[in-house]
């Protein structure tokens, strides 16, 4: 997308939540687990609590996703459980 300055935006509009304007954190959370950051992925009772570094992430996500032709852990499952628990993903090519 691009702004009214012709700024690029990566965006999703299938998944977005807005901050407490109070805490500046997000409770909610849906989207694709392989550009979710740890924080943003609900464990069983655990009540979310995350903010826009979530965006960095995912942006860092995208950026391995562009540079290897696929997100890390694209292969694996419950891919989920890797993101919460694993060392975050590096580019994986022996080009880079």
């Amino acid at each position: 997308m691009l702004t009214e300055t012709a700024k690029v935006k990566t965006i999703d509009f299938g998944n977005s939540w807005d901050l407490d304007p109070q805490t500046g954190l997000c409770h909610e959370a849906d989207g694709t687990a392989h550009w979710m950051a740890p924080e943003a992925i609900r464990q069983k009772g655990q009540r979310l609590a995350y903010d826009t570094k979530c965006d960095i992430w995912s942006l860092g996500i995208t950026a391995i996703e562009m540079a290897e032709g696929k997100p890390p852990y694209a292969d694996e499952y419950p891919v989920e459980h890797l993101i919460r628990e694993a060392q975050p993903p590096r580019l994986q090519s022996n080009n880079w």
